[in-house]
Order: C-alpha cells, then sequence, then structure tokens
C-alpha cells in the first residue's frame, strides 16, 4: 500500500510540473481590451515566433519624433492560421495598424489586424454567414 501511495504522490508532482507553463500564461492583464487604437506608421521588424510573435512599428509623435512601438501578436502557429508567413511584413513597409494598447507601457499594444496600403487585410475578414 505504501508504494502505491509513493507512485500516487509522484504521478501527482509529474502532472503539476508539466502544467506550470499553462498555468503562467500572463494573459491579456497589461492590455487596454476595452479600447481599440489604429496607427499608421512603418514596419521596422516582423517576427513570427512562439510564444507570441512581435510587429515593430515606427511612427511620427506630436512633435515630429520616431516613436518605437511593439506590438504583440498571437503565437507563430495562429498567426499562419490567420493568414501571415515570415515575409508578410518587411522592414520600410507602411501599414495601418489596429490595436489594444498597453496599459503601463505607452509604446505597447495588442495587435488585432493590419490594412496594407494595397486595400489588403489581415487576418482576413471572417464571410457572413
Amino acid at each position: 500500500m505504501k508504494i502505491k501511495a509513493i507512485g500516487f504522490f509522484f504521478a501527482f508532482v509529474v502532472v503539476l510540473m508539466l502544467a506550470t507553463p499553462v498555468l503562467a500564461h500572463h494573459g491579456y492583464a497589461a492590455y487596454d481590451m476595452l479600447s481599440t487604437r489604429t496607427m499608421k506608421g512603418t514596419v521596422s521588424y516582423f517576427a513570427m515566433v512562439n510564444p507570441h510573435g512581435q510587429i515593430g512599428i515606427d511612427t511620427k509623435g506630436d512633435s515630429g519624433e520616431i516613436q518605437h512601438w511593439v506590438m504583440e501578436s498571437g503565437s507563430a502557429h495562429g498567426l499562419k492560421d490567420q493568414g501571415f508567413e515570415s515575409d508578410t511584413f518587411k522592414a520600410g513597409d507602411e501599414v495601418t495598424v489596429y490595436f489594444h494598447p498597453g496599459k503601463g507601457d505607452p509604446h505597447v499594444g495588442l495587435f488585432i489586424k493590419v490594412v496594407f496600403p494595397d486595400g489588403r487585410i489581415l487576418p482576413k475578414p471572417k464571410a457572413a454567414e
């Protein structure tokens, strides 16, 4: 009986260790999910990586200074499912980005969608049913 209890305890500890990364995910508490902003700017970089992709956007502030923004996106797999490729953005591309602004850092956001100068939108809007 004692061996079964030790085996059960060991299995329980292993399950907890495997579940820790899931429990550690931060969610969207750092972003104002009730506010949506739009910004036109120039892509400085695009990293389609896990756990979250990033898009660097440079834009001009009110006094003309360049502001460097970082937009957090979903996972690489999620971006691919939405029509993104590793070369979707190139440094120098002019885009309009929709995002939820960060609560603490004024130059971060949670990416919602992008509109390219030719009118393309990613992720592609879902067709009405």
